[in-house]
């Protein structure tokens, strides 16, 4: 994890890399009677980023993923852009807020949520799943979720994740 890769960047379609992630974990999922759903538009703007460090990053979450659903279960990634902050496209006239005339030029984001409906991650534990050697997986080495938090922030993007007891997680 710390051993540093210089990123590759050049321009890529996200969609099109997660759909090749989403591809390489087609058997598992057909093993483990996983639905595979989608949300995302047909077309996103182009991003410059590494990709292969972002299927990495992104096959990491997949894999967790399916990993927490081994009885089967709804593994769904959305896709989709976002503002960078909501001031970016909101601008304050005195007492009128009114919306920029042009939000489209504005700087925008890409979200990309990996979402499962597995056996979620206890409360206690989810302080430490970013941190390198932490896991509670038998087999696990505790770096997956390490290393794909360094390849998201060396991309400029942040890595949250929220999870519940029997419910599921989303990253």
């Amino acid at each position: 994890v710390t051993r540093s890769i210089p990123l590759q960047h050049r321009p890529i379609d996200i969609l099109t890399l997660l759909g090749r992630v989403a591809e390489a974990h087609t058997e598992m999922m057909v093993q483990q009677r996983v639905c595979l759903e989608t949300d995302w538009t047909e077309r996103l703007p182009s991003i410059n980023a590494d990709p292969e460090q972002l299927q990495r990053a992104f096959g990491n979450l997949l894999l967790n993923g399916l990993e927490a659903m081994p009885a089967g279960g709804v593994l769904s990634v959305v896709c989709r852009t976002a503002p960078k902050s909501t001031s970016n496209i909101v601008a304050s006239d005195a007492s009128v807020t009114r919306m920029a005339p042009e939000p489209e030029l504005y700087a925008m984001e890409i979200e990309v949520i990996v979402r499962d409906t597995g056996l979620g991650i206890p409360a206690d534990h989810l302080d430490n799943v970013f941190t390198p050697f932490f896991t509670t997986k038998k087999k696990g080495t505790g770096l997956g979720l390490a290393l794909t938090h360094k390849i998201i922030e060396d991309h400029g993007g942040n890595i949250h994740i929220a999870s519940e007891l029997g419910q599921g997680t989303a990253v």
